[in-house]
């Protein structure tokens, strides 16, 4: 019954309003159990199921890695069925690229606050004042 449930989102996600309720159903946290211990085909519909979620939405992608899917992911990926495979390289291209994408945000904001920091000990200085130069 779970095989065929998966294979029904699996159709529906490809629809923008299929995602979309998927989506507001919490289904990610499902999705990446199923892919860490269901059967081979939850496995790949499960996989099927987050890339179209995942296609434009960054934010599913987000909350799997954070549910630690890259390692079932990669097993899957190695010894999944045909379809499954190439589902789990799907995901893996998007995940690298997104958590490429956070690193270097994270990369950037750095800069920023290290930019920022000497100005602000600057702003601790008191620049010489004509009372100051008076006591010389």
């Amino acid at each position: 019954m779970v095989d065929e449930a998966l294979a029904i989102l699996a159709i529906l996600s490809s629809h923008p309003d299929g995602k979309a309720a998927i989506g507001a159903a919490d289904a990610v946290p499902i999705l990446v159990e199923f892919i860490g211990n269901g059967s081979p085909r939850n496995k790949e519909n499960s996989a099927a199921v987050l890339v179209h979620l995942s296609s434009g939405d960054q934010q599913y992608l987000a909350q799997a890695h954070k549910l630690g899917l890259m390692t079932p992911l990669l097993e899957l990926a190695q010894h999944g069925t045909d379809r499954g495979k190439r589902k789990a390289a799907q995901l893996i291209d998007r995940m690298s690229r997104f958590l490429e994408q956070q690193r270097q945000q994270q990369e950037q904001v750095g800069e920023v606050q290290t930019q920022t920091e000497p100005q602000a000990q600057n702003e601790d200085i008191e620049p010489p004042s004509i009372s100051n130069l008076d006591d010389t």
